[in-house]
């Protein structure tokens, strides 16, 4: 067992969709939980938010 791994799974963290996922052995095969995809959807509103929001900004000192 390796140092990040535990009796339950090993942990490694993925970029799309961004979070931690969890791989272990079942009797009948491999099993992973990854984290949702509604994850990069909010990312993505997050991201969109700021741009607005900065160039609002941009556009009100031009004015």
């Amino acid at each position: 067992m390796t140092p990040s791994s535990s009796p339950r799974g090993t942990p490694e963290w993925s970029w799309l969709p961004p979070g931690r996922t969890c791989t272990w052995q079942l009797p009948e095969g491999t099993h992973t939980d990854t984290p949702s995809l509604a994850r990069v959807g909010i990312a993505l509103l997050l991201i969109l938010w700021g741009a607005s929001l900065l160039l609002l900004r941009r556009t009100r000192n031009a004015a």
